[in-house]
């Protein structure tokens, strides 16, 4: 039974706050169904006892039954997500399942399965008043499934034990700021309410059997609300009421019976006062909703039958007879109700009578419509509100925008309940200690904001009546705000394009423009101003032109294409777009403007330049480009005043918006991939490669903004990281110095190492974020993640680093060159000469390497070292140069002896040295003819270099 089911599970899961150990908790998980249900039998077989552990786990409440249902939680592994914040005034949705609806004291009130209604903590039950959401109390314990007005009284039904912290069961009253016990004493959950009757008295369905008063109350009960007495209906339903309303003067039941007062009625009957009847033959399913429409009472739920006639999901009984409503619906019904005289069913279904809807649909008469785009979830409840259609379920999206599982719909479109601004973000500035946020919205804060509004810190408010037409551009000159986009009217005054603020009115900047800007600069004392316009105040400029407060001029004969970005860079003014010329010029999408004429700047780039920036003295461009000067550049690249340089690998798609916040280059865009990874539209620039801001954003960043410290991105956002962003958000992460080196984290790319920071390393880099250990000024080779590499060897040991004096023969590489430092031996012979060579193993034990340097004959293989008269040149090397047979003179003999040797394979000079008279390094005729040159005529003598 579900009744004495449901209670058990209660238990079982308040266990789980009792603090019982570790060891006793059974995870609840053990016994889920493949629907999500607790397997209560299944728990009892396995004989569990203390706590079910839900760690990790989400607990909601099933919208047919009750029941408790388990869910994993979404991981959200990402800690730096906790730096992204909302924007929003009061007015975010709600943070779980909307279940039911009603209207009180003109409020809209809310219940479900929810904590937090807005940024209010709202137990289960909450009121919106048309701009702020409101708490009752603390609320209840448990879920809020059904709600309705009594006289003066709010009514609330559900599976909650508790209300404001009294013991009330299932059924409260909120009666003089406080809930009450209304004495029905249920034993179940209440999960229909409604109201009606000649005497205007309270009725009550769900799982409940008895009401303490009236036992054998069976699933529906009565309240006389003038003599205070609870009243069964007969013998009841034999199981479950999901559903009440009044119909042709009668209560009507439906849910998931088959007998009411004792007769068979399928899940569906009337009460005629003192009896139930049936609807013909009922349904062959469950019914979850019913309202009157046209004369006709309309019924929703799991069903594909009403009275034998094939009717999918939905169906109307005329007071005589079933007919469905076209082919029905793909999914359940689990709402209905009439809206501007139309009918609106709300479930989870994507299809209505063979047309595409999502989650919800209207009837037209003769077929079923969409309604917008739908929901991205199931419509568990509508209510009419304020001149709105309310929706509530479990939802996070409505139509194209974000909306937290309650929305309203004006006819036209779906709207959020009071969300921070209800479109898209393109341009942000400060002015006057306030954020301006300006683009495509019309509210703010929950208020009238027409596509410009500024925010103080904690809430939305107006500049005047905004404008007619979205604001593309906004702009600080002069003391006064400019903005420009589409717009003719600012604050009801005419304003071609643009207009300027002074705090308290808007101004036209005389004629205007006579199409949009989108980038505004400061430059040279003027406001610079470029888009697609060909004329200012009517006079031609071309794309581009200046205000000085009083007049417009033009730029030389401005450009042939639209102005996307401008900055300032060494004095000139750099401008980006579509264009390919500018001032006559050939200037393919980025050109330079001296103050007097244009230029262009090398051979431009392949596609639209988006937007332009200076950061660390360079110049900085970005766009929809791959290529740059003919240099294959992603999106992204920077001028050094020389040459053009990639940031690494660049992105996957267009960047859109840049900005400096914290000492880093932010770049914001379309974009999913940077530097080899999964990065979400928004990125940073470490020094050496792009890095997430958290998990990134769910939609692009068109706009960037620092207010008080903060990084502000405005866009067409939904999400910031794991928070819903409704087209603004804010980021963060706060300074610290967790490591006490004098950098802060969002510097110092390790924050846990003091000897890793920005200038660690100065011989290396004196900007770069290095390690160096040993303190030497050397940053070390073997740097990974944020860290960049340095050139240190050995960063434990402060005399290894690029700078030191190498030590030969010591098998140690001090100066890090990747060789040793070894003395030569050239001959061969095991000794070295006091030459040094590199020995790239680093052990100077190889060929022609030697640890000593005590080769007394260093060009002649002389392995024994001997030295007779000890004068310090080896036996080897004491020789004649031209004393090729060894005699100690030098004449026609030696010539004979090399003859002999070269032609007749006599025996070679010793060493061969002494036969090289002429110093060629080799013994030849030509040193016989030398020879006989210097003994008969008067020639050279033999090579005087010969030891």
């Amino acid at each position: 039974m579900i009744t004495r089911s449901f209670l058990i599970i209660l238990c079982l899961f308040c266990l789980a706050g009792l603090g019982l150990a570790e060891a006793d908790k059974t995870s609840a998980l053990d016994f889920i169904t493949s629907d999500g249900l607790f397997d209560l039998e299944a728990a009892r077989e396995a004989g569990v006892e203390g706590s079910l552990d839900l760690e990790g786990y989400t607990f909601t409440v099933d919208p047919l039954t009750g029941a408790p249902k388990i869910g994993e939680k979404a991981d959200r592994s990402v800690p730096d997500d906790q730096y992204w914040h909302e924007m929003a005034a009061p007015g975010n949705g709600v943070n779980n399942t909307v279940m039911a609806m009603t209207v009180h004291n003109n409020d809209l009130v809310v219940g479900g399965y929810f904590t937090i209604a807005g940024t209010v903590g709202a137990n289960n039950i909450a009121r919106w008043d048309g701009l702020n959401w409101h708490a009752y109390g603390s609320g209840m314990n448990g879920a809020v499934r059904a709600l309705a007005v009594c006289g003066f009284y709010l009514y609330a039904g559900g599976s909650f034990t508790t209300a404001n912290s009294d013991a009330i069961n299932y059924l409260a009253k909120w009666e003089g700021g406080d809930w009450v016990d209304p004495g029905a004493n249920l034993n179940a959950v209440v999960l229909a309410l409604t109201v009606g009757g000649t005497n205007n008295f309270l009725y009550a369905g769900g799982s409940f059997t008895n009401s303490g008063i009236n036992s054998n109350a069976n699933y529906i009960i009565e309240y006389n609300t003038s003599s205070d007495i609870w009243i069964r209906l007969g013998t009841g339903m034999n199981n479950y009421v999901k559903a009440l309303t009044h119909y042709d003067g009668q209560l009507v039941a439906a849910g998931y019976f088959t007998t009411a007062g004792g007769i068979a009625a399928n899940n569906i009957a009337k009460w005629t006062g003192s009896a139930w009847e049936p609807l013909g033959t009922g349904t062959d399913n469950l019914v979850n909703t019913l309202t009157a429409f046209n004369d006709d009472l309309i019924v929703g739920g799991m069903f594909t039958s009403a009275g034998g006639v094939s009717a999918n999901r939905i169906a109307r009984w005329n007071g005589g007879s079933w007919q469905a409503f076209g082919s029905g619906m793909n999914g359940t019904v689990w709402a209905l109700t009439v809206f501007n005289s139309e009918l609106y069913a709300g479930g989870d279904f994507t299809n209505a009578g063979g047309t595409t809807v999502s989650r919800i649909a209207k009837w037209t008469g003769s077929s079923w419509q969409a309604v917008g785009a739908g929901f991205d979830s199931w419509a568990s409840s509508l209510c009419v509100h304020g001149g709105y259609l309310i929706a509530g379920g479990t939802f996070l999206n409505a139509g194209s925008g974000t909306a937290l599982r309650v929305a309203k719909w004006d006819g036209l479109e779906w709207k959020p309940m009071g969300m921070g601004i209800n479109d898209a973000v393109l341009a942000l500035t400060v002015y006057s200690g306030d954020l301006i946020a300006a683009g495509r919205f019309t509210e703010a804060g929950g208020v009238t904001a027409n596509y410009i509004a500024s925010w103080n810190g904690t809430s939305w408010n107006t500049l005047g009546t905004g404008m007619d037409a979205l604001v593309k551009t906004l702009k600080v000159y002069d003391g006064d705000l400019y903005a420009g986009g589409s717009f003719t009217t600012a604050g009801g005054v005419s304003a071609n394009r643009i207009a300027r603020w002074n705090g308290s009115t808007w101004q036209s900047l005389r004629l205007g423009l006579n199409s949009s800007p989108n980038v505004m600069e400061v430059y040279d004392g003027y406001l610079i101003v470029g888009g697609g316009f060909t004329t200012a105040d009517e006079n031609p400029a071309n794309r581009i032109a200046r205000w000085n407060g009083w007049n417009w001029f033009s730029l030389g004969t401005g450009i042939n294409g639209s102005v996307f970005a401008m900055t300032e860079y060494d004095g000139d003014l750099y401008v980006g777009g579509s264009f390919s010329t500018a001032g006559g010029i050939t200037t393919d999408k980025l050109a330079r403007w001296d103050g007097t004429s244009w230029h262009a700047f090398g051979s431009g780039v392949n596609d639209v330049v988006t937007c332009l920036a200076e950061y660390n003295d360079e110049l900085v461009v970005a766009g929809l480009f791959t290529t740059i000067n003919g240099i294959a550049i992603d999106r992204i690249a920077r001028w050094d005043g020389f040459d053009w340089e990639p940031f690494d690998t660049g992105f996957d798609n267009y960047v859109s918006s840049l900005i400096t916040y914290n000492g880093k280059l932010i770049a914001g865009g379309n974009f999913a991939q940077a530097s080899g990874q999964f990065i979400s539209n928004i990125a940073r620039w470490s020094g050496k490669d792009w890095q997430p801001l958290g998990s990134g954003l769910e939609g692009s960043a068109d706009a960037l903004a620092l207010y008080n410290g903060d990084l502000i991105v405005g866009g067409w956002l939904g999400k910031a990281g794991d928070k819903y962003a409704r087209y603004i958000a804010r980021w963060n992460r706060p300074l610290m110095d967790s490591d006490g080196d004098g950098y802060t984290s969002l510097y110092d790319c390790d924050d846990n190492d003091p000897f890793t920071y920005p200038g660690a390393a100065p011989h290396d880099d004196a900007t770069a974020c290095m390690r160096d250990t040993d303190d030497d000024d050397y940053g070390d080779e073997n740097a990974t993640g944020d860290i960049v590499p340095g050139g240190d060897c050995n960063d434990l040991n402060p005399t290894i680093n690029p700078g030191a004096t190498e030590i030969i023969a010591d098998g140690i590489d001090q100066n890090c060159n990747g060789v040793e430092g070894c003395y030569d031996d050239g001959d061969g012979d095991g000794y070295g000469s006091t030459d040094m060579i590199g020995s790239a193993d680093l052990d100077c034990s190889d060929v022609g390497e030697s640890y000593n340097s005590t080769d007394n004959c260093p060009n002649i293989y002389n392995p024994t070292q001997a030295d007779s008269d000890g004068d310090g040149i080896g036996d080897a090397c004491e020789f004649i140069c031209g004393d090729a047979n060894g005699d100690e003179s030098i004449n026609v003999g030696d010539a004979v002896y090399i003859i002999n040797y070269a032609f007749k394979g006599g025996p070679a000079p010793d060493p061969i040295e002494a036969g090289d008279a002429n110093c060629d390094e080799s013994c030849n005729v030509g040193d016989a003819v030398y020879i006989i040159n210097y003994a008969f005529k008067g020639g050279p003598a033999p090579c005087a270099s010969c030891p």
